[in-house]
């Protein structure tokens, strides 16, 4: 279970700060908070709303920072209820970069 969250926690955080990080300085000059990195997912349909966007984010800090100590169990949980929003997000990113030229090397 332990190896499952992490590599989720991993991924989230590749994909919700390094991944669309570059994206955004690419295409608008910027990459700025969580609220426009949402914002920017659901304008590219990556996600269905923002929200969707800040939960898989909050889960992931949940995760990595252990905020409160959680029954293993529960975190598992909610991992498995997240992770294929989480890669239908990563599925996404994925064409949309293979199919623009600018992301092209």
């Amino acid at each position: 279970m332990g190896g499952v969250t992490a590599r989720y926690s991993r991924l989230s955080d590749i994909l919700t700060q390094k991944v669309i990080n570059s994206i955004m300085l690419i295409e608008t000059g910027n990459a700025r908070s969580l609220i426009d990195k949402a914002n920017f997912s659901e304008k590219k349909n990556w996600v269905e709303k923002a929200e969707d966007f800040r939960q898989l984010r909050l889960l992931r800090n949940y995760i990595a920072h252990e905020y409160v100590k959680q029954n293993t169990n529960e975190i598992f949980e909610m991992v498995m209820n997240n992770y294929s929003r989480l890669q239908s997000f990563a599925a996404k990113m994925i064409d949309y970069c293979a199919g623009n030229p600018i992301f092209k090397i």
